[in-house]
């Protein structure tokens, strides 16, 4: 009986600790144009979702899955039994959604002339550092992850312990990540929205994921750099009719 009990005890230990495939299919709005970054926080790996939503990515029972991209909101899952035993798992992503800072709107009793008006205004004096005695500091600050990362390798046994757990590796990933999205948004911002939907008549369901395509090209990432907007656009220029055979537009 003892070893009847002891071989299910090792069965069960070795079906929870299984690294198997993690099906599953990622359910947003506007997915087709936008591409998921899904990593395994557990062990350190990570992939991408198809213009269907569909991915595969290796987990074991209890692994986290992080799913993030600046178009929706960040979103961990915890893998069950149940997710390897059905091979499938449907994720609900959230748009990420810019809160705007509020407008109050008061009276005035202006008479609305200009000439008239200016008397009436007093002005407040400007403040500045030197009135406030404070010294401004323009070193630039480090992002959320890199405070991560040097809290990661500070200390006697953090730098160690984190290289064996995999969590450093975890944080540069995290990083060049969030450092890639920074510089699709510097991109659509350097040319300007109606650039690529109206100039280059790209459907603004694919804007986006036009400029991830370029964003593969090392050329881009130096022309980006230099915001040269005359060689930004002769590039995107000729990478408009690869991008529409690919995506059949």
């Amino acid at each position: 009986m003892k070893t009847i009990t002891f071989c299910i005890f090792i069965i069960t230990c070795q079906v929870y600790g299984q690294t198997e495939n993690f099906h599953g299919q990622i359910h947003a709005d506007s997915l087709t144009a936008f591409t998921v970054n899904i990593i395994n926080l557990n062990q350190s790996t990570g992939t991408t979702n198809d213009e269907h939503g569909y991915f595969t990515i290796k987990a074991k029972t209890g692994d986290t899955i992080l799913f993030s991209s600046i178009q929706y909101q960040r979103y961990e899952y915890v893998v069950t039994k149940n997710d390897l035993l059905n091979k499938f798992a449907k994720i609900e992503l959230i748009p990420a959604v810019q809160s705007m800072h509020p407008v109050t709107v008061r009276s005035s009793m202006f008479s609305g002339y200009l000439s008239e008006d200016l008397t009436e205004i007093r002005l407040q004096p400007t403040l500045t550092d030197d009135m406030l005695g404070v010294k401004r500091s323009f070193k630039k600050q480090p992002t959320p992850i890199e405070r991560k990362i040097y809290t990661a390798r500070s200390g006697i046994l953090d730098l160690p312990i984190n290289l064996i757990n995999g969590k450093l590796k975890l944080l540069r990933r995290v990083e060049q990540i969030e450092k890639f999205e920074a510089s699709l948004q510097k991109a659509e911002k350097t040319m300007g929205t109606e650039f690529f939907t109206k100039q280059l008549a790209i459907p603004e369901l694919y804007r986006y994921d036009f400029i991830r395509y370029c964003a593969e090209d090392p050329i881009f990432k130096i022309l980006n750099d230099t915001e040269d907007r005359f060689k930004l656009i002769e590039f995107y220029r000729q990478k408009v009719q690869p991008y529409r055979i690919w995506k059949d537009i």
